[in-house]
């Protein structure tokens, strides 16, 4: 059994492993992320570090790295006056049809209605 200072050794190690995983997610947002690439990184397995974020955030890593594209692609639909196409390719979503979809999904509006309300 764990004692109680090995339990909190643990959580701190996760708590600081979810924070260096969501800072290289941030600091490289331009690049392309995998769970394993940081796992890998980060000198664990592929599960313990999903495992590990979804239990310290109560959000799956893919999860995360869409709220971040989104929330860029809002950023730069508000910010910007790009096209809807070409925010969708630089906030990474696949195509424009999957950040249509996405964005649809989380804000029950077209992206191009959004930006004409705001």
């Amino acid at each position: 059994l764990l004692h109680s200072s090995d339990t909190q050794n643990t959580m701190t190690s996760n708590e600081g492993l979810v924070r260096e995983v969501k800072n290289k997610s941030i600091n490289a947002f331009d690049e392309s992320l995998t769970t394993s690439s940081l796992a890998k990184n980060a000198g664990i397995s592929r599960e313990h570090l999903s495992r590990t974020f979804h239990t310290e955030t109560g959000q799956t890593l893919r999860d995360y790295r869409a709220d971040q594209r989104m929330n860029e692609a809002v950023t730069m639909l508000l910010k910007t006056s790009l096209s809807c196409k070409e925010i969708a390719h630089l906030a990474h979503f696949g195509s424009y049809s999957s950040f249509y979809r996405a964005f649809i999904s989380k804000f029950k509006t077209p992206p191009e209605s959004f930006r004409r309300k705001q």
